[in-house]
């Protein structure tokens, strides 16, 4: 991965969701009276999707906020019009898109499940490139888990290439349980999207019952932004991050309802609100070792006492995106990554 995009995309995605202010409605255009709904019957799978199941409807009518659009039949060429997680979403389901944001097909966990076979891919940054997606003639556009400025934005020209599949407030904070039940639902893949929940479900219950030790201590996951060189507070409380620590057995941080994804910044002068019994951090280890001569980070209590874990971004280069936004994907792929120093920690 090259690091220089990976900066640009981290700074990118922070200055979005940091400026992001309450949704703007707008008109666009509502798709033509859909016919009346045909019976669901399966379908064979393709080389883009498995078979389908015969329990989704269509027509299928998707709601905005900005317009309605009809799929009249089952989709193929579904194009991913965001950077964050609604790719690893999709593929989980053993869906192959024809168009994805490179960054994110560029993920270990994305290449592993897939990615590979993506026909074409692009870059999505602030910005939806309209006129690339168009060039792949997808016939169901994705962009469900993004700021909402940005589909806003995008949303009139979309509907023209392809029925969108968003939702009305749509959010960086949409949980990957939900997005897969929307996705699966959409493509006429219910039972497979449950059976996709319950298996990671499941790897995330394993690994609470295996440390009992994380039940009930309290924690905060703080990330390095590199490129922005900020310290933020990721396990904000309601977030998908801190939902999952939860489901590991562990409490929020104090500090926790302090932080949204609109207020992430942990300055100097506020590192002790990172305190909690085990902290967690994402940093390059040159970076870190900066901030232990900080002496308002050196001193919380947590960092003192060395109840923390780090994650050395400078090897692990893709965890700190990982942990900060859980997909279907990405929670299987670095539950070994952090429960055992989490647990190391706390022994």
């Amino acid at each position: 991965m090259r690091i220089g995009t990976l900066r640009r995309r981290w700074i990118a995605a922070f200055m979005a969701v940091i400026t992001l202010g309450a949704l703007a409605s707008c008109g666009a255009p509502a798709a033509a009276p859909s016919s009346t709904p045909s019976a669901p019957a399966a379908s064979p799978a393709s080389s883009r999707l498995p078979a389908a199941e015969g329990t989704t409807t269509y027509p299928l009518t998707l709601d905005s906020a900005w317009g309605k659009t009809t799929l009249q039949k089952r989709p193929e060429r579904i194009a991913i019009a965001t950077a964050a997680n609604d790719l690893d979403n999709t593929l989980a389901l053993g869906v192959t898109p024809v168009w994805a944001d490179d960054w994110q097909a560029s993920y270990e966990w994305t290449t592993t499940a897939g990615s590979k076979k993506i026909e074409r891919r692009g870059e999505v940054t602030d910005s939806i490139p309209v006129e690339d997606i168009a060039a792949s003639k997808p016939d169901l556009i994705i962009a469900v888990q993004t700021g909402a400025g940005i589909i806003e934005d995008a949303y009139p020209k979309l509907a023209t290439i392809a029925p969108v599949l968003t939702v009305e407030k749509p959010s960086w904070d949409i949980t990957w349980q939900e997005t897969v039940r929307l996705i699966g639902k959409t493509l006429d893949l219910s039972k497979r999207a449950e059976l996709v929940i319950s298996d990671v479900d499941a790897k995330v219950d394993e690994a609470a019952q295996a440390h009992p030790e994380f039940r009930g201590k309290s924690l905060a996951f703080v990330l390095w932004l590199q490129g922005n060189e900020k310290l933020t507070f990721r396990s904000f409380q309601g977030s998908p991050t801190s939902e999952l620590f939860a489901k590991l057995g562990f409490a929020e941080a104090p500090s926790a309802s302090k932080f949204s994804r609109e207020n992430l910044v942990l300055s100097a002068e506020n590192y002790a609100l990172m305190d909690a019994d085990v902290v967690l951090i994402a940093s390059p280890k040159a970076q870190f070792d900066k901030l232990l001569k900080t002496p308002t980070f050196a001193t919380v209590p947590a960092i003192a006492q060395k109840r923390y874990a780090l994650i050395d971004l400078s090897v692990e280069k893709e965890l700190g995106w990982a942990v900060s936004w859980p997909s279907a994907l990405s929670v299987p792929w670095f539950l070994d990554k952090i429960v055992p120093p989490l647990s190391s920690t706390l022994g």
